[in-house]
């Protein structure tokens, strides 16, 4: 009878976390109904419209791989609060809202560069990171060429190597 018991608690923690996965939670928890969504998401609170984010712009463009020009595109800015403290998120002189403690918030759509972003925590104490967005690449199925198989027999395995035997001692000299 325990163990029937046992099962159904067990059936009933797994299912719970699996529907929790399927509304965007993590495991059993939920998401947080006060998070934001949309694309300026995982605010606590927001002090400017979402339009405002049509409006942000790099501070300046990504670094360059030898002789590579930028990448150019639209990726997501994350905003990652490391404190465990609220702080107030500004980009280029606008304060756009409110992040949570140990949270990830996140802008979608900004064009490709390197954002300078200012955390401000509630006793006053302010972080600027640069923070880079890359463009979200996607290939196309026709611009992936897969490795060739191998083909014919496969390759001799060498053959360990024998050993010697022990050389003999010379007997002693009287």
């Amino acid at each position: 009878m325990t163990r029937l018991a046992l099962a159904f608690a067990l059936l009933g923690l797994v299912a719970s976390a699996a529907a929790a996965e399927e509304r965007g939670g993590f495991g059993p928890y939920a998401p947080s109904p006060t998070l934001t969504r949309g694309r300026l998401e995982g605010f606590r609170e927001l002090y400017v419209a979402p339009e405002v984010a049509d409006s942000l712009s790099p501070a300046r463009p990504l670094p360059t791989v030898d002789d590579a020009p930028p990448p150019v595109g639209l990726g997501d800015l994350e905003l990652i609060n490391r404190t465990n403290a609220f702080t107030d998120v500004e980009i280029a002189g606008v304060k756009l809202g409110r992040v949570g403690p140990l949270t990830t918030a996140l802008i979608h759509d900004l064009p490709a560069g390197v954002y300078d972003v200012r955390f401000t925590a509630p006793n006053g104490l302010s972080v600027v990171r640069a923070v880079e967005v890359r463009p979200l690449v996607i290939k196309r199925h026709t611009d992936i060429r897969p490795e060739p198989l191998l083909t014919g027999p496969p390759p001799p395995i060498p053959a360990p190597p024998s050993p010697t035997p022990p050389s003999p001692t010379p007997p002693p000299t009287p």
